[in-house]
């Protein structure tokens, strides 16, 4: 029963959105504005998240491997 209640939540969450241009979901009732001012919020978190990972792995020590030989 509680497999029900999950979908039908869901269900209940997606009829709240419509799926813009990119197959994003986003909320019916959000202006233009608020549309872009998200996705460039979520550009930067982006951007941000890369740039941390990047970092993360320049701190790694490098594992040596064997050349390639072709």
């Amino acid at each position: 029963m509680s497999n029900d209640n999950w979908k039908n939540m869901i269900r209940y969450e997606i009829d709240k959105m419509k799926k813009d241009s990119y197959g994003k979901y986003v909320k019916k009732e959000m202006t233009a504005d608020e549309y872009w001012d998200q996705e460039e919020k979520d550009l930067n978190d982006s951007y941000k998240e890369s740039v941390r990972q990047r970092i993360e792995r320049e701190k790694r020590i490098p594992i040596n491997k064997a050349p390639k030989v072709f």
